[in-house]
């Protein structure tokens, strides 16, 4: 079987949840919400523990297992190891038709998480993937900085959507100090909530200062 791509940044995109977790579905159609990523595993078993989602409104407590291609379930043998019996969500890059089953009969949630990633960031993948890079195994060297490259420029991409999100809480009618005060708590109430609730802190925090008799910023 050909060597796939490392699934190291697979669990990097889903630790820091990059990519699009608005209206999320599984393979089944079902909604899905990622109310809390879970805390990645440096010990054998599931990539990541104590994860919560939700699918149809209910909410699901448990592991959640990252693999390129859904059949690599089957390959490592999970389907017999009851270590992976806690996975609740099965994500993957390729595949959206199998779903993994574990030792004890549960079939986790499948979810592709293709479709919601930044575009230059799944063509680098897809590429990587299909192995279209010519000459690989001369040239490996010069793959990995150009590999190196595009994710610096993915993290420069992801740097100015941050700046942009700053902004569009920067209100230019105030004084400059409270202008920028105003739009760095929009931002620290927005990332105190999880992807489900970041629009509501954001709404929370313009109630307090509509609230406050004295002003927030004084």
């Amino acid at each position: 079987m050909r060597s796939r791509y490392n699934e190291s940044l697979l669990q990097w995109i889903w630790e820091n949840l990059e990519f699009d977790v608005d209206h999320l579905r599984t393979q089944d159609g079902h909604s899905l919400q990622i109310l809390d990523p879970g805390r990645k595993n440096s010990g054998a078993g599931p990539d990541f523990l104590n994860a919560c989602i939700s699918v149809n409104g209910l909410k699901l407590y448990g592991s959640v297992e990252i693999h390129n291609h859904e059949k690599e379930w089957f390959e490592h043998s999970h389907q017999t190891n009851p270590d992976f019996n806690s996975v609740i969500l099965h994500v993957v890059l390729e595949g959206n038709s199998g779903r993994a089953v574990t030792s004890d009969g549960h079939k986790p949630a499948l979810f592709n998480v293709s479709s919601k990633l930044n575009k230059a960031l799944y063509k680098l993948l897809n590429i990587k993937e299909k192995g279209a890079l010519p000459c690989a195994g001369s040239v490996t060297h010069i793959h990995q900085r150009a590999f190196e490259i595009q994710i610096e420029r993915a993290h420069k991409e992801y740097f100015n959507y941050k700046v942009d999100e700053l902004m569009a809480g920067y209100d230019p009618g105030l004084p400059p100090s409270t202008a920028w005060r105003k739009a760095f708590l929009l931002q620290l109430y927005s990332a105190l909530g999880i992807p489900a609730n970041r629009i509501s802190m954001g709404r929370l925090l313009k109630d307090i200062i509509q609230q406050s008799d004295a002003g927030i910023y004084r």
